[in-house]
């Protein structure tokens, strides 16, 4: 699956939140976004070996329909 990341073209960066702040918005446990993540189910962006970020556009996916 590809991740189209959203562009802020105002702060000039992509939009992507942490696994805890998508953790706060969603209101799950930071340990159910990473099974989730672990399961395929919600999609990552990857920075290093380690390190994971979520595009906005998924944050949104989560909201409207549920993981």
């Amino acid at each position: 699956m590809t991740i189209y990341l959203e562009f802020d073209h105002k702060q000039n960066r992509c939009r992507t939140v942490s696994v805890k702040e998508a953790a706060t918005i969603w209101g799950f446990s930071v340990q159910t976004v990473y099974n989730a993540i672990k399961a395929g189910t919600i999609q990552v962006v990857r920075i290093s070996a380690k390190r994971v970020r979520i595009s906005w556009r998924e944050v949104q996916r989560v909201l409207a329909g549920g993981i």
